[in-house]
């Protein structure tokens, strides 16, 4: 290999090295940002499971849901997009290694060669390990956030509309008390007056 041919294999092992630094660099930072996602989801299903009075939610149970959807999809849309962009960098250090390869004066073995081509399609699609575990992980979460606080939305609702009956009942027979306290007033000032007039 003369002097030419080392400073363009240097140079290809360079870009190979940055491409796998950038995976790798990405991988770390998906895992935390994935840590911390999950760490606020415990936190909310500890913190639901502690509170004594529960807040009231504009429509309850469909709002509940709602969230959930919307945790869940927020991280799915994280994950896919970290995953193509991690696939772009694994391609692109593959490519270099294989030039690497064509420089150096041996071959793989078939097996290799063929394993070596199966790695090119892995993180393609849903075959994706990484992308399965922390989407998997997630959703058991975000199922176990809906779960835990579905009947206290349920029970609160049904203690609201309890206490609302009780206040219309309530207020019907003060309603009524008020009435027949008036109408008896009435009559005793009705017959005061007669007995008046009589009198004179």
């Amino acid at each position: 290999m003369d002097d030419n041919e080392k400073r363009h294999f240097d140079a290809v092992n360079a870009l190979q090295e940055r491409a796998w630094d950038q995976f790798n660099e990405r991988r770390r930072y998906e895992i935390q940002v994935s840590m911390a996602f999950w760490t606020a989801i415990i936190l909310a299903i500890a913190g639901s499971l502690t509170l004594v009075s529960f807040p009231d939610i504009p429509l309850g149970r469909i709002s509940l849901a709602a969230i959930g959807v919307m945790i869940f999809s927020l991280h799915y849309y994280w994950c896919a997009g970290i995953m193509q962009s991690n696939r772009k960098d694994r391609l692109r250090a593959i490519e270099y290694q294989e030039c690497l390869h064509q420089m150096l004066p041996f071959s793989y073995s078939p097996e290799l060669k063929k394993d070596l081509e199966k790695s090119k399609d892995q993180g393609a699609d849903l075959s994706n390990w990484s992308f399965i575990f922390q989407v998997g992980l997630t959703l058991v979460l975000v199922i176990t956030l809906v779960v835990v606080n579905w009947n206290r939305f349920g029970v609160a609702a049904l203690a609201e509309r309890t206490e609302q009956k009780r206040i219309a009942v309530e207020r019907s027979v003060l309603e009524k008390q008020v009435m027949e306290s008036q109408i008896e007033l009435n009559r005793s000032t009705s017959e005061t007056q007669l007995k008046t007039g009589k009198a004179k």
